[in-house]
């Protein structure tokens, strides 16, 4: 059994990411929908997770979160139906809009609500950590054994 290219590589840290993305999503918006505010160190993550910033309508943030560490994770997968290049440029399109999206996420809690959510500084630190993985890598194709 031989070591994995640096590409393989990086699909793998990415899923890890992803994954652990989609647990931290997931967690909040079961407690979004449980009414309860999950233990929080820093401080702020009431204020953050109940402010008018924390839905758009009836949807949590967190669940669109979900959606799109899932869509992260399903697009590295090797696929007979997606090439490569489709899988990548979905990565790189997935990654920059999430980024954007944290950037906005991370201005309302400094600036607007002067409060911080761990778990929101979870997933940031996440994407931050995808983009820094998919700019940094060779994300070639990957083997089916891989």
């Amino acid at each position: 059994m031989g070591s994995k290219t640096p590409a393989a590589s990086a699909w793998l840290i990415v899923r890890g990411l992803a994954l652990v993305g989609l647990a931290d999503a997931t967690y909040l918006t079961v407690e979004h929908f449980l009414g309860t505010i999950p233990p929080c160190t820093v401080g702020g993550c009431e204020l953050v997770l109940t402010s008018e910033y924390a839905t758009l309508g009836p949807i949590p943030i967190a669940l669109l979160g979900a959606f799109y560490y899932l869509a992260v994770f399903l697009v590295t997968l090797p696929s007979a139906r997606l090439t490569v290049q489709m899988r990548r440029r979905g990565l790189w399109l997935l990654v920059g809009l999430g980024s954007l999206t944290t950037l906005g996420l991370f201005y309302i809690q400094a600036v607007i609500l002067n409060a911080y959510c761990l778990y929101c500084l979870l997933s940031a630190g996440i994407t931050l950590s995808l983009v820094a993985v998919t700019l940094a890598s060779p994300l070639r194709p990957l083997r089916h054994g891989d």
